[in-house]
């Protein structure tokens, strides 16, 4: 083929990469200067070729012959005619039957980035304009077809210009405009809870079909083609949302038509883009298409094209090219069309696909910890409204309170849009960054008020008749104490709040104080909860604290005082009180019925005392070097296992990245660790009844962490709380990082992640990885180290050590995405994977401390559960009101265990039905056997199960 492979070098400037096509393609300055005829019979020439190759060299000799003849007119005139090219695609008209054989499925798109590298005012604007254009340029050509996904993209033209709505509704029913949405935005596939994918799918299908009036079965497409990878479990998720094909660019390489398969057997029919998904049209934009169709015996294959990330889309100049192209005899047939059309032209296929049965990661994973607040709003946002979710639900089930479904679903839309792949993953500017957080304000104002409202009303119901209190003085004060105050993210003694969990203010005064704790978890679990105690005007040295049966529960007194912005005295005591599943329980507090005496002895000390640098209950010891703090030792004390490695422990790193190769996308090679001057002064050892802790004052280079390491009684794990004045900058040389690493004395090379309605196993890799919420390190027989975080999603598991990544001072394209204040918890922990899982959902649904009023008369008892799930292996994802029905909940929950296994769910009220539905709560499923409160249910290995209950 040597008159060919000669030939195709006049036409090298599509030989690179496609992006660069497509750039260059649009440049005056770049045209070769190549003649529309020349252009012509060589892209006949090479898509001829391209079909031989596919069907091993059976057209080889003609296409060789033709190609010496072209090659020939080119050395020797230099250039070619219309009318020797019309005499040379005659010469090849014998293949032409052959190359229209195949489809070319033209689909027109617009990529909108979602505030990408501008606001949210010119992503307005962006989409506005962009469906101006399309809608016409369908005016003009009647052939032509434009796909559009993302719902956000039409409530923006439903609220910012409506009048455009029954355009596009015309299209959409003559099939013309494409719907190509089952995600609110085209969402980040790693940090994105498994909820908020359910959630995606809910609102999205319901949203559209609502403004367009169509079947909500007909969107069966997710197109996510610039997310940076993509969850193991995505096949599973969208099989119940309805979705049957998936399209994406990066993550996988390979396969380009093929199957993905989740663990439990679900699968898609997916199609990864293999020259890009913003392209415009060239002549070599179809040479790939037969190798792509024939090794499965279809002959239809896809192109997507249109000006995308600003927006644009096709343009006249694309439009007709394609009409002109699809005459040329030596060619494929082109035709406009749809991604459902192509999807489903392929589908008869997909038995005979390539089976694709793991995650697709990685790539650009710095994008899992850059802009850290960004991801720490993402998560809060997810928890707290699933968390208000079910005590709307509980109020709803046992009061008759209204459900606030308006408003849940707008605290999600302003969620889900946060979750676009260039929000969450932190690689936007200072506009996208600040658009986020004031979302997340929002969202957190009007999902927590929900929460404290319902919870305030339900507290009211609670019976307490057998508890009196008498005031302690004639003027009490306690009443209205502590509004808004929260004490875990006071920044200071100045009123400087960075709280996201509900005020414990007080209600009521006296010397008995009754508070009832709220638990958003499906364990019933011992729980270490900070109550705050307003304006005690009795001896707080007797104390004494109850459970709703009149149990003594262990306590201490962590601080007291009075705060001239709060305007009232305090008292923080930590509380040790077991908890039941998605229930509550009700404390007293109140002075002891024996009272003690102090010694009459000063309590000064009269020798030498020494900081004891040790954390240590029945269960685990920690050690502390008591120069650099970090942790020297973690001894299981139940196995009598060191679960560190010696010399090296568990502790805070600062990392500088080459900052050459470092941006908010992608992670640097790390140049140094702790290069830096490291000090910690104001150490402080505290050891209570409940709990021992460490705290310090750590500077590290230009900034301040404020740590204290919590060791509680009944706990396998040290708990972190971390306040840092973040100051470091990166540029060109150097990214900044901080990251907390433990290294492992032994480990089997294996490593659990929780990600979206799952858990993923990897082997080390020096990369950082996607996790939800934890990372277990296998050290020996279903045993190992876990670390777990309230607002991190980056990890790295090398060899013998577990590390999760904090802070990244990345300097492109926000210059300045973590300077300033941040507060953030994590654990670390010894155990089975069960417990790691346990401790994860803990740390992210903290208790609610609500007061209630003492010798009140109600219908509620002092402690109760309102749902139990259990079930090896059981992950509860949500509760909440079923859409549409009256006294119906929804109970949504996955199996990571990978076994099939019997799910028992215990109401708080008799149940009439019960019966399994999709996320779009429709019924897929036969009503199930309940008994009395209880309903049961198998559930396949690696599964999602969603019920919908129905209460008599």
């Amino acid at each position: 083929m040597k008159a060919y492979n000669e030939l195709m070098k006049y036409r090298e400037d599509y030989t690179g990469h496609y992006w660069n096509q497509m750039v260059e393609v649009n440049n005056p300055a770049l045209d070769g200067g190549t003649s529309y005829w020349e252009d012509r019979i060589l892209q006949q020439i090479r898509f001829a070729m391209a079909c031989s190759l596919a069907q091993e060299g059976t057209d080889h000799a003609l296409i060789e012959s033709v190609s010496e003849k072209v090659l020939n007119l080119k050395k020797t005139q230099g250039y070619i005619t219309k009318e020797q090219v019309l005499e040379f695609e005659q010469e090849m008209i014998s293949l032409s039957e052959k190359m229209k054989a195949y489809t070319v499925h033209c689909v027109a798109h617009a990529h909108i980035d979602m505030n990408w590298m501008w606001g949210w005012h010119e992503t307005v604007s962006v989409t506005i304009d962009t469906f101006r254009t399309m809608l016409n340029l369908l005016g003009e050509y009647k052939d032509f077809t434009y796909s559009q996904s993302q719902a956000s993209t039409y409530q923006i033209i439903e609220d910012y210009c409506p009048e455009m709505i029954e355009e596009i509704k015309q299209y959409v029913h003559e099939g013309r405009w494409e719907l190509a949405a089952s995600t609110w935005v085209e969402n980040d596939r790693n940090m994105s809870s498994g909820e908020s994918f359910a959630r995606h799918i809910l609102y999205t299908k319901n949203y559209l079909s609502k403004l367009f009036d169509i079947d909500v079965d007909t969107l069966q497409l997710d197109f996510e083609p610039d997310c940076f990878g993509h969850s193991a479990h995505i096949p599973e998720i969208l099989a119940n949302g309805g979705v049957k094909y998936y399209y994406h660019c990066r993550g996988l390489e390979g396969h380009s038509l093929y199957k993905w398969q989740s663990p439990s057997g679900a699968s898609l029919l997916a199609y990864r883009e293999p020259i890009w998904y913003a392209n415009s049209i060239t002549g070599n934009s179809f040479s790939h298409i037969p190798e792509i169709c024939n090794p499965f015996g279809v002959k239809d294959g896809l192109y997507v094209y249109g000006v995308g990330d600003h927006g644009g889309g096709p343009t006249r100049r694309d439009i007709e090219k394609l009409q002109d192209m699809n005459t040329w005899p030596i060619y494929p047939t082109l035709k406009f069309s749809t991604y459902h059309n192509y999807f489903k032209a392929v589908e008869h296929a997909k038995d005979t696909l390539p089976v694709v049965d793991h995650e697709l990661n990685f790539t650009l994973t710095g994008c899992f910890t850059s802009s850290s607040r960004i991801k720490m709003a993402n998560r809060y946002s997810e928890n707290v409204i699933v968390d208000s979710e079910y005590i709307n639900s509980m109020t709803h089930a046992l009061l008759g309170r209204p459900y606030s479904n308006k408003g849940f679903e707008d605290a999600w839309q302003k969620t889900l849009f946060n979750q676009f792949h260039d929000i969450l993953p932190g690689c936007g500017i200072n506009f996208t960054r600040e658009y986020a957080l004031g979302k997340f304000q929002d969202i957190m104002a009007g999902a927590n008020t929900i929460r404290k409202l319902e919870l305030e009303n339900l507290v009211r119901q609670i019976d307490t008749t057998e508890i009196t209190s008498k005031l302690s003085h004639e003027v009490e004060t306690a009443e209205g104490a502590g509004v808004g105050v929260h004490t875990r993210r006071m920044i200071g003694k100045e009123g400087v709040s960075f709280n996201l969990g509900l005020s414990q203010n007080a209600r009521y005064g006296g010397a008995t104080r009754l508070y009832t704790l709220f638990n958003h978890t499906a364990y019933t679990a011992m729980r270490y909860v900070e109550v705050m105690i307003w304006d005690y005007k009795e001896d707080l040295n007797q104390l004494a604290v109850y459970n709703s049966k009149g149990e003594a529960l262990n306590f201490e007194k962590q601080e007291d005082g009075y705060n001239q912005y709060w305007g009232h005295w305090y008292t923080r005591l930590l509380v040790e009180v077991a908890l039941p599943s998605y229930g509550y329980e009700t404390i007293l507090v109140t002075q002891k019925e024996d009272m003690s005496h102090s010694s009459a002895f000063a309590k000064d000390s009269r020798v030498n005392t020494y900081m004891d640098y040790t954390l240590e209950n029945d269960y685990v010891r920690a050690t502390f070097d008591p120069t650099t703090l970090d942790m020297t030792s973690l001894f299981d004390k139940v196995r009598e296992e060191e679960m560190l490695e010696e010399g090296k422990g568990a502790g805070f790193h600062y990392i500088k990245e080459d900052g050459k190769e470092a941006n908010a996308w992608i992670v640097g090679r790390y140049v140094t660790i702790d290069d830096v001057k490291r000090e910690c002064i104001d150490i402080k050892k505290h050891k209570g009844a409940t709990a021992e802790s460490l705290s310090y004052t750590m500077k590290l280079a230009h900034s301040t962490l404020k740590v204290t390491a919590t060791l509680y009684k009944g706990k396998h794990s040290v708990e972190y709380h971390v306040e840092t004045m973040w100051n470091e900058i990166g540029d060109t040389t150097y990214t900044p990082q901080l990251n907390f690493q433990a290294h492992l004395k032994q480990h089997t090379g294996e490593f659990i992640y929780d990600v979206p309605m799952g858990e993923v196993t990897r082997l080390p890799l020096v990369e950082d990885v996607p996790a939800s919420s934890f990372g277990w390190a296998h050290c020996q027989s279903n045993y190992g180290l876990y670390l777990t975080s309230e607002s991190k999603y980056g990890y790295r598991g090398l060899q013998n050590s577990l590390a999760l990544s904090l802070l990244r001072s990345s300097h492109h394209p926000d210059t300045h995405p973590e300077n300033g204040t941040h507060s953030f918890d994590f654990v670390i922990g010894v155990g089975r994977v069960e417990e790691a899982r346990q401790e994860a959902a803990l740390l992210n649904h903290q208790v609610d401390v609500i007061g209630c009023k003492p010798n009140q008369e109600g219908s509620l008892p002092q402690t109760m559960s309102f749902l139990k799930v259990e079930g090896e292996g059981i992950i509860v994802d949500t509760i909440k009101k079923a859409e549409g029905l009256d006294q119906a909940w929804i109970v949504r929950y996955h199996e990571v265990n990978g076994l099939e296994t019997t799910v028992a769910c215990q109401f708080a009220r008799e149940i009439e039905t019960a019966y399994p539905v999709d996320f779009l709560e429709r019924q897929v499923g036969e009503e199930l056997t309940v008994e009395g409160n209880c309903v049961s249910s198998l559930i396949a290995p690696y599964s999602i199960q969603t019920l919908c209950i129905k209460a008599k």
